[in-house]
C-alpha cells in the first residue's frame, strides 16, 4: 500500500512540475531561491547526507522530492526557513551509478526551482594556485581537444568557481565574513565546451578515478593563482590555534576583524580571504577528498621550516570538521613543488622537504607526489613555474587517492628516506613506500651528490642494491658523510622511481641525508654527463625558460652518442679538421639583444679542487687540449694547470683509450696559459664560461670523444699568489706581451721575498 501511495505522489508531483514549467516563474508570492552552488548536472556524494541550502522568507515552509530516471519518488526532505532567511533540506544520498535524478523545489507548496540530471558518486575538492588553476583548455593535450571541439565524458563534473571570485559585482573587493554563496559559480558536464575551463590537474585526476572506480566523479573547483596557503583558511581556525596565529602575527599577516577594510585586502594573500569567497560556500557539500597544489607563493616570500606545516595541518583539521567528514581526517593529496628558481635562496627545495615531514606527520590521511621530472611551462612577466604537461601529475594524484582512499594499492605516497647507514666508501639511502621495488629510467642513475666533512657537494653516481636500498659513491670522495638526491634547481634529470607491478609510477622524493654538514650544494650539471645536445635550462623567473643547447663548438663537429661514451648512455663526439678548435658547455644565451646566464648552473667553482674529465682519442694523429679556460668575464679568464704534468697543455695520444684529466682549480694563469699570474681557486667564485681549446699535432682530421666532467671538493690548505709566465706555446701576441709582463712583476717580488 505504501508503494503505491508513492507511486501516485511521485506521479502527481511529476505532473504538477511539467505542467507548471518550473513556477518560480509565474508564482508572484515565492521568495525562495537555491544558491548558485547547485545546478543541473551536479554530483553529490553517494550514500551520505544531502545539504541544500538557499534563501527564503523566514517561516516559510521548504520542501524537496527526489525523483530517479522513471521518475519514482525516491527521497523527500522538508524544513522551515530560519529568522535569518535561510533554509537547508537534508536527505540521505542513494549509492552511487550511472543514474541519473532530477530534484523539485517547493516553498508553501508553490514551486519554485527544479535541478535536473543530478549524479551521485564521488566528490572532491580541487584547490591550490596557479599550478592547479591552470585550465584544461590551455593545457597540452586540453587544448587540442578544445580546438577540435571534443566532448568529454559526461560522467565526469565540476563545480566551476570564478578564480577571481566577484563580491557585492566587484573583482577588488574581499569580504571579512564567510559567505554562503558563490557569485559566477556554476556545473558544466564534461560534454559541455564550458567545461573546458576546469583545472587540468583535476579533470585528468577525475578522470582516471572514473576509470578506475567505474563512477561519476564531480570536482569542486575553486582554487587562485598566486595565493597563499593563509587565505585558505578560516578567521574561526587561525584564532583558535595559538601557534598559527602567532606565526601570522610575526609575519604582520594577522588582520583583526575589526581592522578589515574591504577594498584593501588581497584575495591572493591575505588571510582568511578565498577561505570566505570560494570555501565556506560550498560547505554543504560531501566530499570523498581533496587534491591540493600549493606552495609557490609561500616559498617566494620569508620561509620559515616549520611555518606551512602548521598552517597545512590547521587546513586539513578545519576542513575535516567543515565539510563533516566522519571516517577520520579528510583524506588529502598533494604534490611537492616543481623545478624552478623562485628566487636565489633555496627555498623551494627546502619547502619540499618540509612536504614530506608533513605527510609523515599524518601518513593515514596525506599523500605526497613528485613532479621534478615533469617539464614546464614559460609565461611571460612570471617565468616558467607550471609543468607543461598536466596529465601526469593529475593521475599520480589519482593513483594516490585509489591507494590510500579507495585501497586498490598498498603505496600510494612518494618515496620517502627511511634510514641512513654509511660504510665502505658509500651511503646506504633506504626508502619507505617503494611499491614494487625502486627502479629508474634511462641508462644510470642521476641526480645525485655527495659531500664529506668539510661540506662541499660533488656529483656522485648511484646504483640500486635492494628493493627499497640504493647506494650513493664517488670516487672523487672516498668518505662521504651526507647524500643528496634531486636537490637542484632543475632536476629534470633526475630519474629514480618507486615501481608498481612493471610500471615507474612517482619519482622518490628529493632528499639530503644529513643537512648539518650541508654547506655547499651542487647546482645543475646535466652538462658534465654529455648525455645530450639539449637540456631544460632555468634563466630567471621573468626571463624564457626552455630546452637549449648542453654545449656548442667552434670549428668543430660535436655529436652526442652511445660510441663515445665512458659512462651513460652517451658521450661527446667531437670532429674537426682544423688545426685549431674548441668545445664549451653553454651557460648563457641570448635573449633578443641581451645575454642572460643560466640561474641553475653552477657558476661558482672557489669551492672546488679540481676539475676533471675523461677523453680519448680515436684519430691517427695526437692532439693535444691547449688549454682550459674559465671565462670570469666576457673577456678575462684563468688556465688551470694539469695535477700531473703541472701544465697547462696536455697531450692526448692516439691509442683509442680513455685518458682521465684533471685541472688543478688552485694553480690559475690569469689571461692566456702562456702568461699570467697563479691565484687560488678564490677567484673562480663567479664564472662565466668554460672552454676546452684543442690542437691538432699534425695535419688531418681528429676525432675525439669527451665524457664525465666532474669537480672535487678542495683540499688545499694554504693558497699562495705566484707568478709563473709559462712560453713555451705562445701563439699569439696578447699571450707574449702578458708572459713578458708577469716575469717583470715576478721578479721585482722575488727581490723582495
Amino acid at each position: 500500500m505504501k508503494k503505491i501511495f508513492k507511486a501516485v505522489i511521485a506521479v502527481v508531483l511529476v505532473l504538477i512540475i511539467t505542467l507548471s514549467a518550473i513556477p518560480i516563474t509565474f508564482a508572484a508570492d515565492v521568495t525562495a531561491r537555491l544558491y548558485n552552488i547547485y545546478g543541473n548536472g551536479m554530483v553529490l556524494k553517494q550514500n551520505e547526507e544531502v545539504s541544500l541550502n538557499g534563501a527564503a522568507k523566514g517561516g516559510s515552509e521548504i520542501t524537496c522530492f527526489l525523483f530517479d530516471e522513471n521518475n519514482e519518488l525516491i527521497a523527500q526532505a522538508k524544513t522551515t526557513a530560519n529568522r535569518s532567511d535561510e533554509f537547508s533540506l537534508k536527505f540521505t544520498a542513494p549509492a552511487g551509478g550511472y543514474k541519473t535524478y532530477s530534484i523539485a523545489f517547493y516553498e508553501n507548496g508553490n514551486g519554485f526551482a527544479f535541478i535536473s540530471d543530478v549524479v551521485f558518486g564521488e566528490v572532491w575538492l580541487a584547490s591550490g594556485q596557479s599550478n592547479m588553476q591552470y585550465p584544461l583548455l590551455s593545457a597540452h593535450g586540453g587544448k587540442d581537444m578544445y580546438d577540435s571541439g571534443e566532448k568529454l565524458s559526461s560522467w565526469i563534473r565540476a563545480l566551476l568557481v570564478p578564480g577571481v571570485t566577484p563580491y557585492k559585482g566587484r573583482d577588488d573587493s574581499v569580504p571579512a565574513d564567510p559567505q554562503k554563496d558563490i557569485e559566477g559559480a556554476f556545473w558544466a558536464k564534461g560534454d559541455n565546451m564550458q567545461f573546458y575551463g576546469i583545472s587540468a590537474v583535476a579533470y585528468y585526476f577525475a578522470q582516471e578515478l572514473m576509470e578506475k572506480l567505474d563512477m561519476p566523479v564531480g570536482i569542486i573547483n575553486a582554487s587562485l593563482g598566486g595565493s597563499s596557503i593563509a587565505s585558505w583558511l578560516s578567521r574561526e581556525s587561525i584564532d583558535a590555534d595559538a601557534q598559527v596565529k602567532a606565526d601570522f602575527i610575526k609575519a604582520d599577516e594577522y588582520y583583526a576583524y575589526s581592522d578589515w577594510n574591504e577594498t584593501e585586502r588581497s584575495m591572493y594573500y591575505d588571510m582568511t580571504s578565498n577561505f570566505n569567497l570560494k570555501i565556506n560556500p560550498v560547505r554543504p557539500f560531501k566530499l570523498s577528498g581533496m587534491i591540493w597544489y600549493q606552495g609557490e607563493t609561500d616559498a617566494m616570500f620569508e620561509w620559515e621550516h616549520g611555518r606551512y606545516s602548521r598552517a597545512f595541518d590547521l587546513m586539513q583539521r578545519s576542513y575535516t570538521e567543515y565539510f563533516g567528514y566522519e571516517n577520520g581526517m579528510l583524506p588529502i593529496v598533494y604534490t611537492s613543488l616543481c623545478s624552478c628558481p623562485y628566487s636565489d635562496k633555496l627555498n623551494m627545495l627546502d619547502m619540499n622537504l618540509e612536504f614530506q615531514e608533513i605527510q609523515q606527520a599524518r601518513p593515514e590521511s596525506r599523500a605526497l607526489i613528485s613532479v621534478y621530472d615533469i617539464p614546464l611551462d614559460y609565461y611571460e612577466n612570471v617565468g616558467a613555474i607550471h609543468p607543461a604537461y598536466k596529465q601526469p601529475v593529475g593521475e599520480r594524484m589519482a593513483y594516490s587517492a585509489l591507494g590510500f582512499v579507495y585501497h586498490n594499492y598498498d603505496t600510494y605516497t612518494t618515496a620517502t628516506v627511511k634510514n641512513v647507514e654509511t660504510g665502505d666508501g658509500c651511503i646506504y639511502v633506504s626508502f619507505r613506500n617503494t611499491g614494487s621495488g625502486l627502479n629508474f629510467k634511462g641508462s644510470a642513475l642521476r641526480g645525485f651528490s655527495v659531500c664529506g666533512e668539510d661540506g662541499v657537494y660533488v656529483q656522485a653516481d648511484a646504483k640500486i642494491v635492494a628493493d627499497d636500498t640504493i647506494c650513493v659513491y664517488s670516487k672523487l670522495e672516498k668518505k662521504p658523510v651526507s647524500a643528496a638526491y634531486a636537490y637542484y634547481l632543475s632536476n629534470q634529470e633526475c630519474n629514480l622511481y618507486a615501481t608498481q607491478g612493471k610500471s615507474t609510477f612517482i619519482p622518490v622524493a628529493s632528499f639530503v641525508t644529513d643537512k648539518s654538514v650541508g654547506t655547499r650544494y651542487m647546482k645543475y650539471t646535466a652538462w658534465t654527463d654529455c648525455e645530450s645536445d639539449t637540456a631544460w635550462r632555468c634563466i630567471l623567473p621573468t626571463q624564457k625558460d626552455a630546452y637549449f643547447s648542453t654545449w656548442e663548438a667552434d670549428n668543430a663537429e660535436i655529436s652526442f652518442n652511445s660510441s663515445s661514451a665512458f659512462s651513460g648512455t652517451n658521450g661527446m663526439s667531437i670532429t674537426a679538421d682544423s688545426k685549431k678548435f674548441s668545445v664549451n658547455p653553454l651557460f648563457s644565451f641570448k635573449d633578443k639583444l641581451k645575454k642572460v646566464t643560466c640561474t641553475d648552473l653552477e657558476t661558482d667553482l672557489s669551492d672546488y679542487g679540481t676539475l676533471s674529465f675523461k677523453v680519448r682519442n680515436n684519430g691517427t694523429n695526437d692532439v693535444k687540449i691547449q688549454s682550459v679556460r674559465i671565462y670570469v668575464n666576457d673577456v678575462s679568464y684563468y688556465s688551470p694547470v694539469e695535477c700531473e704534468g703541472r701544465d697547462v697543455t696536455v697531450t692526448i695520444p692516439a691509442d683509442s683509450e680513455w685518458h682521465t684529466v684533471a685541472y688543478d682549480l688552485n694553480t690559475l694563469y690569469l689571461t692566456g696559459n702562456e702568461g699570467g699570474i697563479a691565484y687560488s681557486n678564490e677567484k673562480l667564485d663567479e664564472i662565466r664560461n668554460i672552454k676546452i681549446n684543442f690542437k691538432n699535432t699534425k695535419r688531418g682530421n681528429a676525432d675525439i670523444s669527451v665524457d664525465e666532467f666532474r669537480f672535487t671538493a678542495d683540499t688545499a690548505e694554504v693558497y699562495k699568489t705566484e707568478f709563473r709566465p709559462v712560453f713555451k706555446s705562445i701563439d699569439n701576441p696578447f699571450e707574449f706581451i702578458s708572459a713578458i709582463f708577469v716575469s717583470m712583476i715576478g721578479f721585482i717580488v722575488n727581490m723582495f721575498r
